[in-house]
């Protein structure tokens, strides 16, 4: 059963994930993280690869955490870290220059080390590299510490390694490949994962709200192949079936480019993107169920993991005959920006760890909802905290929270929103979210698909596992498309 002790964090910065700190540079999401700490007892940290584990370790360290305290924390259980395989799209290879093409996606497949299976994987993979013995101080010619740093690298190693999980692509895979499939492939998911991708990069970019734009999915067959083929806009996409044979299809999207820095390559990876981006979302998904906690998500998985939960209740609702499982809340406090003010370096940890004391009253009214409290005190908390910790200025901030509930009385989850907009950017968001574009035909077939190929794991959504996410969503305006196509 889940008790909302855990969170699912994912660090790794992308173009999909964080986008304004990777363009930054900065391969970590500190800021997410520092936030997770002051709702969960457990936070479980994925961390991407072996570079982007060390850049956290070493970012957290630059930001104030002293190596003691990092340290303390994994003795304490209260951070954990987990990896597993990715699912990548395989594209053809330019017959003159070698190069990959982007705009032929012959496979989408899980790909995982062969030494994931071992149980050294962590240790000898993640934490014995040069990249994470240089986040403990400065290396010799021959990539040795000295004598401090090194006993503070063992001790920290020996911590983390008792706190890793690895989850493997032969148990996990097959249905997070086939749904990520069946999300492309349908043109109202492929264009909610776009909005909601490219919405934040236009954030990032100073470029306001999204505009409108269309996307076409067609199979090819002798009628349309010459027209595909000349189509050098458009992606195609071989997808196999269970009996050795294939059907192919072209997906056109006419993406709003015009303005963003570096067009031509924002063209090119949305050809694989949005594809890549179901999969992560799909193993975040798979992989929170197993583990049967929350997640604490970056604007775009938020949103893009809203909606796949949105759609799964739709399929339990109809079965179950019941409505609203998904339920959301927006208020304001007097709290700290944390997010903004780690990823800007302008608090240091200490403060966070301050927060995290005086947020056991959040983490204990977490465990213990299911409905029909009084909202107004998880927003006093946060301002009793906020004095407590010393922050007296600057501290208002707008508190957004969603999840999945047990039934239609259960009461709301609860989160923060991790993107930091102006009141005006957030209403576009809500307006040109991913939440946009969910239809009566996609509840009945793509929801019903992704029950069965994510939930067939230690997960059972609304019974055993009932996840809140922090983050921004938009339920209303999903609503009012269910209704509108209800007819």
């Amino acid at each position: 059963m889940s008790d909302h002790k855990t969170a699912l964090v994912p660090i790794a910065t992308s173009e999909h994930s964080s986008p304004a700190l990777f363009q930054r540079g900065i391969a970590a999401d500190t800021g997410l993280f520092a936030e997770s700490l002051i709702y969960y007892d457990t936070v479980h940290v994925h961390y991407g690869n072996a570079i982007q584990f060390a850049a956290f370790i070493s970012r957290l360290v630059q930001q104030g955490l002293s190596y003691e305290q990092l340290i303390a924390l994994l003795n304490d259980d209260v951070i954990k870290f987990f990896t597993a395989f990715t699912a990548h799209p395989v594209c053809v290879r330019d017959a003159f220059t070698g190069e990959p093409r982007n705009d032929i996606i012959t496979q989408f497949v899980a790909i995982q080390e062969s030494s994931l299976k071992d149980a050294d994987y962590f240790e000898k993979k993640i934490l014995d590299t040069r990249e994470l013995r240089s986040a403990f101080g400065g290396l010799n010619d021959e990539d040795k510490l000295g004598t401090s740093e090194a006993r503070l690298y063992e001790r920290f190693c020996v911590a983390a390694n008792s706190r890793s999980i690895t989850y493997d692509a032969d148990v996990m895979g097959s249905g997070i490949v086939n749904n990520a499939y069946d999300d492309f492939l349908n043109p109202e998911r492929c264009k909610a994962i776009v909005s909601s991708v490219l919405q934040n990069i236009y954030y990032a970019q100073g470029l306001g709200a999204l505009p409108d734009f269309n996307i076409r999915v067609r199979e090819m067959d002798d009628l349309n192949y010459d027209e595909i083929a000349h189509n050098m806009n458009s992606t195609v996409v071989v997808r196999p079936n269970d009996d050795d044979t294939a059907r192919i299809y072209e997906v056109d999207i006419e993406l709003p480019t015009v303005g963003l820095d570096d067009e031509q390559k924002f063209r090119r990876i949305f050809n694989t993107l949005p594809l890549s981006v179901a999969g992560v979302a799909d193993l975040f998904v798979r992989s929170a169920g197993q583990m049967k906690s929350d997640f604490y998500l970056p604007t775009t998985m938020s949103q893009i993991i809203g909606d796949k939960l949105f759609e799964i209740d739709q399929v339990q609702i109809e079965e179950l005959k019941r409505r609203n499982i998904i339920d959301s809340i927006e208020q304001n406090a007097d709290f700290p920006d944390v997010y903004e003010l780690i990823n800007q370096n302008q608090i240091e940890f200490d403060a966070v760890l301050k927060l995290r004391a005086g947020g056991k009253r959040f983490r204990d009214w977490l465990q213990q909802t299911s409905g029909g409290e009084d909202w107004k005190v998880w927003s006093a908390y946060h301002n009793e905290t906020a004095k407590e910790a010393g922050f007296t200025k600057n501290v208002r901030k707008a508190i957004k929270m969603f999840g999945v509930l047990a039934g239609a009385a259960a009461g709301a989850a609860a989160g923060i929103g991790t993107k930091k907009l102006t009141g005006d950017d957030m209403q576009a968001a809500g307006a040109a979210s991913a939440s946009a574009v969910v239809g009566k035909a996609l509840i009945e077939t793509t929801a019903k698909k992704v029950t069965e190929n994510l939930f067939d794991y230690g997960a059972n959504l609304g019974a055993d596992w009932t996840p809140k996410c922090f983050g921004d969503w938009s339920k209303e305006k999903i609503a009012k498309i269910l209704n509108d196509n209800s007819g």
